[in-house]
């Protein structure tokens, strides 16, 4: 995977368009949510702020479990579990102040707040939907549209696309290289028997 100009790994177009199903339900839900909001309660801009602070969590969380995802991506099995733990440390952690000093300095409502970090379960639910909505790039049009007439590998392969992986994969480091090996022997291993 390639570094971007901050240190960060490059992000797949699967998981951009993700991220941005993600962001679009947020939005959606949190519009819903404040329209509720406005109508049916009292002290709108109380309640509205803490909405308004828990989506833009919400926002960050959905970036950052994804960044936390392609980050693990660079370790072995037990350090990409260390990074997935220290990110969701990480991310309660900031919730947990964010929402301390929401209640300390009452600004903006608590409860608004968790339903506004809350947005981001009901935005993961509704990403399948979400997803159509955005448009197709090309990057994606030339991951998610092989074509038919040609042979495939247990793993949806073409024979020029393993080659092209077997390449990629020599570049990776030994540790990386024996653990895919040991996956593809494991996976010929369950379904030969």
């Amino acid at each position: 995977m390639q570094r971007n100009s901050w240190g960060g790994t490059e992000w797949p177009p699967e998981a951009r368009r993700t991220l941005k199903a993600l962001w679009t339900g947020i939005l959606i839900s949190g519009l819903i949510a404040e329209a509720v909001l406005i109508i049916f309660f009292d002290r709108p801009v109380y309640r509205s702020a803490g909405l308004i602070i828990g989506a833009v969590c919400a926002c960050f969380m959905a970036w950052h479990m994804g960044y936390s995802i392609i980050k693990s991506c660079d370790f072995d099995e037990k350090g990409a579990m260390a990074v997935m733990r220290k990110g969701a440390v990480l991310r309660f952690l900031a919730e947990a102040v964010i929402m301390c000093t929401a209640c300390i300095s009452g600004l903006a409502d608590p409860v608004s707040m968790f339903a506004g970090m809350f947005l981001l379960k009901i935005a993961a639910y509704a990403a399948p939907f979400t997803e159509r909505f955005l448009p197709v790039t090309e990057a994606l049009k030339t991951v998610h549209t092989p074509p038919a007439d040609e042979e495939r590998d247990a793993f949806g392969y073409t024979k020029a696309e393993r080659a092209a992986l077997d390449e990629e994969l020599l570049k990776q480091p030994e540790w990386k290289r024996r653990e895919i090996e040991k996956m593809r022997k494991d996976f010929d291993d369950a379904f030969n028997h």
